[in-house]
């Protein structure tokens, strides 16, 4: 029996050794790995500081020693809304965060773009999102890059400022991203790229000319589609409630409240025990302002 432990143990031992081996060596291995130990000491949603360092520094040197990869673009872009969500809490370091979206989008969008016209035949611009999607479809990386440049660009308007945000043409960036997300696959991230629509077309101003095609009705379809896919997400549950209770019908709006309270019994999803947490806590302070207290 002592010698089984012992074999155990050395096993144990030469797994982790090759593992710590290969993340020294592969910068990928070292930005996946700190990725999947993000949840390691958060507290009520909040990352530990030295964790969302590591992510952000393997992810910084992953970028590095590939710069002109989509593989290390995507993930820096993940690293950087890591830190800006879970880990910022003024607005000056949000800001800083999300400012990483646009050189790499300036960098490797255009890259996409070629790709998509080469393969094609046709100018970017006249091609509909289904159709980009599907040239876009054997390039590694692409799905991931156009997600996150997404969501990154979309929180860089909330850090910014919505109005300046819109005036600068993010608000139709982030439509254009998501809506080929959704044509590439509407179940990736947990319905991500219906979320981000359903949160564009609810908070994002409507300015003649600029952003006309904001539309309220779009954020309740997208939302309900995003829960619809992936219930078990809590963010799909919170922003749909959100929208439910400011745009929906009566129905939906006395619904809201109990969408809340089931969300924040909840138990976390496995693997996701930050962003559970970052959003039950985020529940909670949106049904505590309509309660009053």
């Amino acid at each position: 029996m002592r010698k089984l432990v012992a074999v155990s143990l050395m096993f144990a031992a030469a797994v982790a050794a090759a593992a710590v081996a290969q993340e020294a060596t592969d910068p990928y291995a070292a930005v996946d790995a700190a990725w999947l130990h993000r949840s390691d000491g958060q507290k009520d949603g909040w990352a530990d500081p030295a964790v969302a360092k590591r992510i952000d520094d393997t992810a910084r040197a992953a970028l590095k020693a590939h710069p002109g990869e989509l593989e290390a673009a995507w993930r820096a872009l993940r690293a950087a809304y890591f830190v800006g969500e879970m880990s910022a809490t003024t607005r000056d370091d949000k800001q800083a965060a999300f400012a990483q979206v646009k050189p790499l989008y300036d960098r490797f969008w255009p890259v996409l773009v070629r790709h998509v016209e080469q393969a094609t035949g046709e100018r970017f611009k006249h091609l509909d999102p289904a159709q980009q999607a599907r040239a876009l479809a054997d390039m590694p990386g692409a799905k991931e890059f156009v997600f996150w440049s997404a969501a990154c660009w979309g929180k860089w308007g909330l850090a910014y400022g919505k109005w300046k945000a819109a005036r600068q043409g993010v608000a139709r960036k982030v439509r254009d991203l998501a809506e080929i997300v959704v044509a590439m696959d509407e179940s990736f991230e947990f319905a991500g790229g219906h979320r981000i629509l359903g949160r564009l077309h609810e908070v994002s101003p409507r300015i003649p000319f600029i952003t006309g095609f904001i539309k309220r009705s779009l954020a309740l379809e997208n939302l309900k589609r995003a829960v619809e896919i992936a219930p078990q997400y809590g963010q799909n549950q919170l922003f749909l409630a959100e929208a439910e209770h400011d745009l929906g019908t009566k129905a939906e709006q006395e619904n809201a409240p109990q969408r809340l309270k089931k969300l924040i019994e909840s138990a976390p999803l496995p693997g996701y025990e930050i962003e559970g947490a970052s959003t039950r806590r985020e529940a909670r302070e949106l049904l505590a302002s309509w309660e009053g207290k």
